[in-house]
């Protein structure tokens, strides 16, 4: 299964003109599954972290998930990133767990996020 998040920053001072208000990528996104009562199942793993090299050309496809586009003069951009290109599941009983996302800039802001999921592997075997 795939795994993906919509995720944006601002940028850090006004941008002029056209390009001013719109979306960049943050800087690391890492993510993790809990319970529904907070208990780590699988701890933090790094999705992208761009901060301190740009990513190179061919990792697009990778770490960029369909219907991502940049931003242009006349459209705002839609940053959709690839947490897991094949998660597997099979390791997590079923039931109810928190996919939490946690975006970071360079300068230190964070924000997390928590998604709940329902795992349902039944008629699969390990």
């Amino acid at each position: 299964m795939e795994l993906v998040v919509e995720a944006f920053d601002e940028t850090p001072i006004a941008v002029p003109g056209r390009w001013g208000g719109k979306p960049v990528t943050p800087a690391l996104l890492r993510w993790r599954v809990t319970t529904r009562g907070g208990r780590v199942v699988q701890g933090w793993r790094t999705a992208i972290d761009h901060r301190l090299v740009k990513p190179e050309d061919d990792r697009f496809t990778a770490q960029y998930a369909r219907w991502t586009r940049q931003n242009k003069r006349n459209r705002i951009g839609r940053y959709r990133f690839v947490l897991a290109a094949a998660w597997e599941t099979r390791s997590l009983a079923d039931g109810r767990y928190v996919v939490e996302v946690a975006a970071s800039d360079v300068s230190g802001n964070r924000t997390v996020a928590r998604f709940p999921i329902r795992i349902a592997n039944r008629g699969t075997r390990v």
